[in-house]
């Protein structure tokens, strides 16, 4: 059973990578359901509660609906969410569970759910919580609320039979958590699908030209605007580069943080700014490659505890890597290996302008950043790489 609140048709990366995960297993032989919420990330219509998907049984729990916008709404959804796949499979015939921290708390349930009916679970940590929070200052690191949540964790992670973390910092940095063992701690990095996102020239791809796009240097930011992206940098760049038409910021996605970037852009006259809403799944194959330079940002104190998914849909596209993160983190790690683009240091507006002046001006060092992208994917972060070290996971601790 994997336990996840977002799962396609939600063009939320954690969803898709639940579909992916799951349909890979399916294929390898395994029985998989998966309980998971209804819509609510972007796309609202409703699904059958049971149903079957590429050969995964799809169950959907009632749940309330989140306003991304709203701290409180996500809250009461992921409360609801968790609640519910708890009464859902107390009663129900004792399976593996493959949790994913999304909710974070949904590494308490599966911990209950082992001392109540013994299920063994295995955890996948997509962000390390209540760090995080704390971190962005939500949560005051000896307040209560944190403190709860360290001993529920501790409880949770004491029990596993793995803990499955999506990079080499974030392990260290869960190491050191109360009751982490470190043998649990697994390294699988996420991944994307070469085979369904690639390199499109300008000239075949319709959103291309759909959109305007075929003369600009496309400087593009997919996927959520959430309180830990570093985005205002970006609006920032966009005002010091208004003066060249040749280049666009094109932002596609939704999250906290969105409609004041928009209000920023629009008082300002930004015109060299762009804001689209998600869009269907079936169109990201066009909406990633129809970028030059592909932007991961994270908010400074965060980047070892977060690998933003969009990463690796940017180098499945063969775009160059726009890296506003601190040194230290995954992405410029990835950035720095593979020689796929550049890092700048959040608020540092001056190298990103310093950076788009280099590939506007340099076609041949884009064109090498954009190959090599491309390049780490096929090396390092494929789907069927990931999918043999779930199995080898699953296979020693189920």
């Amino acid at each position: 059973m994997l336990l996840t609140q977002q799962y396609t048709p939600e063009p939320a990366a954690s969803g898709q990578l639940a579909a992916d995960l799951a349909k890979g297993l399916v294929e390898q032989g395994l029985q998989v359901t998966v309980y998971t919420a209804q819509p609510s990330y972007s796309v609202r219509t409703r699904r059958d509660r049971s149903e079957i998907e590429d050969g995964v049984q799809v169950r959907r729990v009632i749940s309330v609906r989140a306003d991304r916008h709203r701290t409180l709404s996500r809250l009461l959804s992921a409360g609801s969410f968790c609640l519910s796949v708890l009464g859902r499979l107390a009663f129900s015939r004792r399976s593996s569970l493959l949790v994913f921290s999304n909710p974070p708390m949904l590494l308490w349930v599966a911990w209950v759910l082992n001392r109540m009916r013994g299920f063994p679970y295995t955890l996948v940590i997509h962000d390390v919580y209540p760090d995080v929070a704390i971190r962005l200052g939500v949560l005051s690191e000896k307040g209560i609320a944190a403190r709860l949540w360290r001993l529920l964790n501790r409880c949770a992670y004491k029990r596993a039979r793995a803990i499955i973390v999506l990079s080499e910092r974030m392990r260290e940095v869960l190491a050191e958590h109360p009751g982490v063992d470190r043998e649990k701690l697994v390294v699988i990095h996420n991944w994307a699908d070469p085979s369904w996102i690639r390199p499109l020239d300008k000239g075949e791809n319709p959103f291309v030209h759909e959109q305007g796009l075929s003369e600009k240097l496309v400087v593009l930011y997919s996927g959520n605007m959430g309180q830990h992206h570093d985005l205002e940098t970006l609006i920032e760049a966009a005002d010091r580069c208004r003066e060249r038409p040749d280049v666009l910021f094109l932002f596609i996605g939704d999250g906290a943080k969105k409609g004041a970037l928009v209000a920023r852009a629009r008082e300002e006259g930004l015109d060299n700014v762009r804001f689209l809403p998600y869009q269907p799944l079936d169109r990201l194959p066009y909406t990633i490659p129809a970028a030059d330079i592909g932007v991961v940002t994270l908010e400074r104190g965060v980047e070892e505890l977060s690998v933003p998914s969009k990463l690796y849909a940017y180098l499945a596209a063969g775009v160059a890597i726009l890296g506003v993160v601190g040194q230290d983190s995954t992405v410029a790690d990835v950035i720095e290996e593979f020689d796929c683009g550049f890092r700048v240091d959040q608020m540092d507006v001056t190298s990103v302008v310093e950076a788009l002046e280099r590939w506007a001006s340099q076609p041949a060092l884009l064109d090498r950043h954009k190959r090599n992208a491309r390049r780490a994917l096929e090396e390092r972060f494929t789907r069927s790489q990931a999918l043999r070290r779930y199995i080898e996971v699953l296979n020693l601790t189920h």
